[in-house]
């Protein structure tokens, strides 16, 4: 027998995708951007004189949250898909093991992620030709993150053998991806506070798979060099011991067992609290059925925008700890409580796009959409259903984050007090340009996410789609274009012109450019998906689309062949 068998197979398979050679070619385009911009940087007083140390540090940070989410995108869904398609438990009715499966699992799902990072290596080791990066520095960061990427994609197929939802799979590796980074820092900081230490103790943070990359830097090397192995020895040890929890787990987590009578009140208790009593489900069926079929399929769970309301809560709840247990000096400055609504207003514009495409990439792929289509109901009906689901369900919670903008603001004018208008309008600005935007790339997020949803078979792959368009591009552009502006104003400065000063070297022009280049990306991706789904929506629901028919001149049939002869 070969050794490995799924391994080879699904190596087969995957390097005949052609997603395996553009995610390579697209890495290493990337990472040619990014060193012609530090190239072009480094000439610029205020950047430094060492463009290899800017090119090693923009693309080192950038594939270490490349590895850190390959389990999330890759292995959260790897074998729970293979559950609910009914084909895992399929392998085990052969003699392969455990470990056949999730070996030969996390080898296809590594490859293309490690395609990707392979193929930034060679831009990496031109920081150590243009000077500013030791060679150690680069071989240990590079060692550990493969090392790091091994750790995520197995916490992954942990968390993909106990799932079969792909929407709860990829919300428990994201989780555990979580804790394995901070909690040991925080159970450190603990430890740390309760002894008076003066730094975290090694023992707590040799298990987070990320310590190893801070450690690689000279800085950290050279004064304490076996941390650094013992952080990339345990991390790699405990990912192998991931592997093996899942090979256990996978044995016995594909059955269907029997549904016992506890497990039967759990999830009648579960269901009625997920779409309430059943007089409360006749009413609500009753009144939206009336208004559109889809919007009551679409808005059936109510639970989603308590969890929506719930996350702003934490927020408030987390900012008021924060609030309280600061000192005065903290509490005066306000700066980080604008980095932590930042973020969170990032994480629920991903949250929109989830939820914009998940419905219909389950709707269609168990085929319940192409049935829905057989109904008298439109296809303007559905979209147009789907989008009031939506607004029924993120426009409270938007309205509250832009109130939450509004008493910051607030708060910061009565404790900074502007002298004059120039500065009033500098910290007021950015707010409204926050939430122009904000409101902008919702909308954008949720049409554009559920043409995605069409046209993707994984909820994460068309998000990460819907995503990468609203708020990666218009991020990559702005600093594209302000990168040419300040090299001119520089170069202008370096001629001995130093009395011209450019609209674009004003500090309002930062803010405009990058409101407009945003609001322009959410226009025209959501006046383009509009388009799409409405002219495109059934041929995209079937399964295999019909094949273009090409209408070519028939050649002339042949001569009838001569029959038997006549009978007298």
């Amino acid at each position: 027998m070969t050794f490995l068998p799924i391994a080879d197979r699904e190596l087969r398979v995957a390097a005949r995708r052609r997603n395996t050679f553009w995610t390579r070619l697209a890495s290493a385009g990337i990472g040619v951007v990014i060193g012609i911009w530090a190239l072009l940087m480094a000439y610029v007083p205020g950047f430094g004189s060492q463009p290899g140390q800017l090119i090693f540090n923009a693309v080192s940070s950038l594939s270490f949250v490349f590895c850190l989410l390959g389990g999330m995108f890759k292995t959260a869904d790897a074998l729970s898909e293979e559950k609910r398609e009914g084909t895992l438990g399929l392998l085990f009715l052969t003699d392969l093991r455990g470990y056949d499966v999730v070996l030969g699992k996390i080898v296809a799902t590594s490859l293309l992620w490690f395609y990707g990072l392979l193929a930034v290596f060679p831009i990496l080791a031109m920081s150590m030709l243009l000077g500013g990066v030791a060679p150690g520095v680069f071989w240990r960061t590079m060692l550990a993150q493969v090392n790091l990427l091994f750790v995520s994609l197995a916490a992954g197929l942990v968390i993909s053998a106990i799932s079969r939802n792909e929407r709860r799979a990829m919300a428990g590796a994201a989780l555990f991806l979580f804790l394995l980074f901070n909690g040991p820092g925080w159970l450190g900081e603990w430890h740390k506070e309760w002894t008076g230490a003066r730094e975290v103790a090694p023992a707590f943070l040799v298990i987070n798979p990320g310590h190893a990359n801070t450690l690689a830097d000279d800085g950290y090397y050279i004064r304490r060099p076996s941390q650094y192995w013992m952080a990339l020895l345990c991390s790699h040890l405990f990912g192998w011991s991931l592997l093996g929890l899942a090979s256990a787990l996978v044995v016995r987590a594909w059955q269907d067992r029997a549904t016992t009578a506890r497990a039967a009140r759990w999830e009648a208790w579960r269901h009625r609290w997920q779409l309430g009593a059943p007089a409360v489900r006749a009413a609500f069926r009753r009144h939206w059925l009336s208004i559109n079929p889809f919007l009551w399929l679409a808005t059936r769970e109510r639970w989603k925008t308590l969890v929506a309301y719930g996350a702003i809560l934490l927020l408030l709840g987390y900012i008021g700890l924060e609030w309280i247990f600061s000192n005065r000096v903290q509490r005066g400055f306000l700066g980080e409580y604008a980095v932590i609504g930042a973020l969170f207003g990032a994480l629920f514009k991903v949250w929109v796009a989830l939820e914009a495409c998940r419905r219909f990439v389950e709707d269609r792929r168990s085929g319940a959409l192409e049935l829905i289509l057989c109904t008298p109901l439109s296809v303007d009906e559905i979209i147009r259903g789907q989008s009031r689901a939506l607004r029924r369900q993120f426009t409270g919670p938007t309205v509250l984050l832009l109130a939450l903008s509004g008493a910051y603001l607030w708060a910061r004018l009565a404790h900074t007090s502007p002298r004059t208008s120039e500065d009033f309008w500098e910290m007021v600005l950015p707010h409204v340009g926050w939430g122009l935007v904000f409101v902008a790339d919702v909308l954008a997020l949720g049409r554009l996410g559920m043409w995605f949803g069409l046209t993707s078979r994984h909820t994460y792959a068309a998000a990460g789609k819907a995503v990468l368009w609203i708020q990666v591009a218009p991020w990559v552009m702005f600093y594209l274009g302000m990168s040419v502006m300040m090299g001119l104003l520089f170069s202008r400065m370096n001629l001995g012109n130093t009395t011209w000063t450019p609209f674009f070297a004003k500090p309002w022009f930062f803010i405009a450019f990058w409101c407009a280049l945003s609001l322009a990306f959410a226009l025209f991706f959501y006046l383009w998906a509009s388009r799409k789904l409405r002219r495109e929506f059934r041929a995209r629901v079937v399964a295999a689309p019909a094949p273009r028919l090409r209408f070519r001149k028939r050649a002339p049939l042949p001569p009838p062949l001569p029959g038997p002869p006549a009978l007298p």
